[in-house]
């Protein structure tokens, strides 16, 4: 009986264990992809929009991918990056597109209509449409934590220039180094356009 419960007790350790080791592992996967080339995803509006991620190339891309228990969280950097987006002259603003995601891949089919007038609901009052990720594929592509906040940005390649999980604070070096980088990757759409004068 001792030896048994022994055996138990290290069974329920070692996957405990296993768990924390997985979920840590998850958790690192998403800064890896920092300089590849983001991995291929679909998502969909809640009137039937479909976005994949082939269709994002040429912009600069900021992508918000949250729970929606956790859009609060990123309220204050979203606020300084819509701030940012709004300054830019016309042609810059051209250049940057602004792409937010709700994991809705735990949506239930009996509340799907709900979820989906939410979206539409959402769409209207940032003024920008708001995507699903119905069924997680996509979270799950890129690392990202499906129970929070993530924040990527994209050049016009596709390629990853920065990714975070987690609150990100809207704090003054935070937000100037997501300026800098935005405005370097802006710029880096202007030198692929200038034409070499023929002599």
């Amino acid at each position: 009986m001792y030896f048994q419960m022994n055996r138990i007790v290290i069974f329920v350790l070692t996957m405990v264990l296993f768990l924390v080791i997985c979920s840590g592992l998850q958790a690192a996967a998403s800064p890896l992809l920092i300089g590849r080339e983001a991995p291929p995803f679909q998502v969909e509006s809640g009137d039937g929009k479909v976005l994949q991620g082939k269709m994002l190339r040429g912009k600069v891309v900021v992508l918000f991918y949250e729970d929606k228990d956790a859009i609060a969280k990123s309220r204050p950097l979203k606020a300084i990056l819509n701030a940012y987006y709004k300054e830019q002259k016309k042609e810059d603003r051209q250049m940057i597109l602004r792409v937010p995601i709700i994991n809705c891949s735990s949506a239930s089919w009996p509340f799907l209509g709900i979820w989906k007038s939410r979206l539409i609901d959402n769409s209207k009052r940032v003024g920008m449409t708001v995507y699903g990720d119905w069924d997680g594929k996509m979270g799950t592509a890129f690392g990202m934590k499906g129970d929070d906040t993530n924040l990527l940005i994209l050049d016009k390649r596709g390629i990853i220039r920065y990714f975070q999980s987690g609150v990100i604070t809207g704090n003054g070096e935070t937000a100037a180094i997501l300026k800098k980088l935005l405005k370097d990757l802006v710029a880096e759409n202007y030198e692929d356009k200038i034409i070499p004068k023929q002599s």
